[in-house]
């Protein structure tokens, strides 16, 4: 029998050791409450730590709120440093030179059009073997990872419960990491252009591949990651920032397909995947 103490021990020895992580929420949404607390200090500022009356603090707010709009994407200048960085453009330059886009795959999952793009976890098992089992086992665990990424709770337990390499949770983090999976970011027009904007594409070149939106972690809590700007600049659509300096494109240790890297060499779409 499964028990609260069981299931938290479980966690403890098995996922937690490992890593940690958010609650991954929709592209879009909050991932933590950074934000919130930001506002609240901004507003303990304003009235210099004052604790005011009920009717002196709903003025106060009045006035603040005045200056705030819900929808008003308009006042984000520019994507957060982490990501949006040299150190980015580095990897992304890296791997257009070396044509990592011939080992994007192209498929659907539950009927929606899918690019997966495989990441560390998958290039590190999948180096050093002969092409043709190198072909088999990436092939092998796209099937897997699209089995277990669906929206279908019941099918995905199913697919969890059937994968013979799915032995506790910290194989199922393992596999859903094998690649990230970028999709059309279906975002209300406001959003969507802030978006392009902050990216530095043009209206001129949105046209050439919708929006994408990814699956992964840091894309989630920035709503941009190396993975969307890779691809976009594969389409045509960014370019390196002026203000970037491409010191090198790849670096000491980090050839292409090393698990450094992220990307497997030489890794091919299969017939029939696209």
């Amino acid at each position: 029998m499964v028990t609260q103490p069981r299931m938290a021990k479980y966690f403890l020895e098995h996922a937690f050791v490992f890593r940690w992580t958010r609650v991954q929420v929709g592209a879009g949404c909050g991932s933590d409450n950074n934000p919130l607390e930001g506002t609240n200090r901004t507003q303990k500022d304003a009235v210099h730590w004052t604790r005011h009356a009920l009717l002196k603090f709903g003025e106060v707010m009045r006035h603040w709120l005045g200056h705030k709009g819900r929808d008003d994407h308009g006042f984000n200048q520019k994507f957060n440093s982490a990501v949006w960085c040299n150190a980015t453009f580095v990897l992304v330059v890296g791997w257009i030179e070396q044509k990592f886009g011939e080992s994007v795959l192209e498929t659907t999952l539950d009927g929606t059009p899918v690019l997966l793009l495989p990441r560390e976890r998958l290039s590190s098992r999948i180096n050093g073997l002969p092409n043709k089992a190198r072909a088999k086992l990436y092939s092998q665990t796209a099937a897997r990872f699209l089995a277990v990424m669906g929206d279908d709770a019941s099918k995905v337990l199913t697919a969890v419960h059937a994968d013979p390499l799915i032995a506790n949770l910290h194989d199922l983090l393992d596999l859903s990491e094998a690649f990230a999976m970028l999709t059309v970011a279906l975002y209300n027009s406001k959003l969507e252009a802030t978006l392009w904007r902050m990216m530095g594409v043009d209206s001129t070149l949105q046209h050439l591949q919708p929006l994408m939106k990814c699956s992964c972690g840091k894309y989630m809590h920035y709503l941009v990651c190396e993975h969307v700007i890779f691809w976009h600049m594969h389409c045509g659509q960014v370019t390196t920032p002026s203000t970037f300096k491409l010191v090198h494109h790849v670096n000491k240790g980090q050839k292409f397909g090393t698990a450094a890297a992220g990307y497997p060499l030489s890794a091919r779409p299969q017939p029939g995947t696209r």
